[in-house]
């Protein structure tokens, strides 16, 4: 899937059939990546990214454009 998020192309892939996760969604922006795992209960958790990560208690501060993506899929929180 590919859309503009505030006037820049966002892409997402998902995968499944990962033995780990439920699925696993890669999301790209220019020179940014950031590849989550989706485990049974709809939490993205993050395996890879190019980004430096804020952890707040638990939960990742992502960028607005990987929230608006996983929003749209149904996913609400995500986890280091």
């Amino acid at each position: 899937m590919s859309e503009k998020i505030n006037g820049r192309k966002v892409t997402a892939q998902l995968y499944n059939g990962s033995r780990d996760w439920e699925a696993v969604i890669v999301v790209r922006r220019e020179g940014d990546r950031w590849t989550l795992g989706i485990d049974d209960e709809a939490v993205a958790h993050v395996e890879d990214t190019t980004a430096t990560l804020s952890n707040l208690d638990g939960e990742i501060d992502a960028p607005d454009w990987v929230e608006q993506v996983l929003l749209g899929m149904k996913i609400d929180r995500i986890e280091a």
